[in-house]
């Protein structure tokens, strides 16, 4: 039992980091285009953000960069 927990466990923190790398490269890309958006959505969809949530960012985020822009 404790093992399956601890490859459950891990399989998470593998995940979580892998999904965070992706977000670190989105964000240090230098030019926001449709494709980094949908990018954005699939990998905070993926990071189990929801999609409630990942709608609200999104939208939060389009607004900061067009009030920016």
């Amino acid at each position: 039992m404790i093992d399956a927990f601890e490859k459950w466990k891990s399989g998470l923190a593998k995940t979580s980091r892998t999904a965070f790398g992706q977000l670190a490269n989105l964000l240090g890309a230098t030019e926001i285009t449709r494709e980094t958006w949908d990018d954005l959505e699939a990998l905070l969809i993926q990071a189990d953000v929801g999609i409630e949530t990942t709608g609200e960012v999104l939208d939060s985020l389009r607004l900061v960069v067009r009030t920016t822009a």
